[in-house]
């Protein structure tokens, strides 16, 4: 069912708040640890106390605080430097300019969609609303977690475009786009894929949104059981 753009930006909105939190939990417990002992008005502790949390923010992270503590009297400024909401950027108010890019990405995502689908549903297929509504305020999406553990050990979830640059987001998107022979060596076989592209990775997982219907098999099949290609009706060679 469509979700109209009201509903979009409210549940945005409430993950958001739900990852801030979470992320702000985390720090609470963790930023006590390098405060704790004497020496407070030792200027080299104190250096170390905040190199301390670089791990799970960055060295540019004493631009902003002088102190573990502070950290949480100004998390909402931190929250939109380090994307701790759970999005990418943290929050912004659309421009006529990112409205441009977003169509012209949408476009040339749907573009390339409708080369390598398959042919009988080429005329209907349509790049999904709730993406381009979705992609108004956000590019990428992950859950909880802070910058460095984040960046190397999250997956992220593409919503808006790849690139400002065209000659990038040509490139993008001629590698972002699959065949449905690709998904039919990929995706379980008991779905027929007529088309759909790579939405984001991380190290183990990867996100793919896919146009596809359950394959309709004419013989009954054990649960649990695997079966070879050529042993399932319908299913190409």
């Amino acid at each position: 069912m469509y979700s109209p753009p009201e509903e979009i930006e409210a549940a945005l909105k409430a993950y958001r708040s739900r990852i801030s939190e979470r992320n702000r939990r985390f720090v609470e417990v963790y930023s006590m640890s390098p405060e704790e002992g004497d020496l407070e008005d030792d200027e080299d502790i104190s250096d170390l106390r905040l190199e301390a949390m670089h791990p799970i923010f960055d060295v540019s992270l004493s631009s902003f605080v002088s102190t573990p503590r502070e950290i949480l009297t100004r998390w909402d400024e931190l929250c939109v430097v380090y994307d701790l909401q759970g999005t990418s950027p943290a929050g912004r108010n659309p421009s006529e300019e990112d409205v441009a890019l977003n169509e012209a990405w949408v476009s040339l995502l749907e573009e390339y969609l409708k080369k390598r689908c398959k042919e009988d549903v080429r005329e209907t297929l349509r790049f999904p609303e709730e993406f381009c509504d979705l992609a108004r305020y956000v590019d990428n999406l992950a859950g909880p977690g802070l910058t460095e553990v984040k960046s190397r050990y999250q997956a992220g979830f593409l919503v808006g475009r790849y690139s400002d640059s065209p000659a990038l987001a040509e490139q993008g998107a001629a590698e972002m786009v699959k065949t449905p022979e690709w998904f039919s060596e990929y995706i379980d076989c008991r779905w027929e894929c007529a088309a759909g592209w790579d939405a984001g990775c991380g190290i183990s997982p990867s996100f793919y949104v896919v146009y596809c219907r359950r394959r309709i098999y004419n013989v009954p099949q054990l649960f649990g059981t695997v079966l070879p290609r050529n042993a399932m009706p319908g299913y190409p060679e």
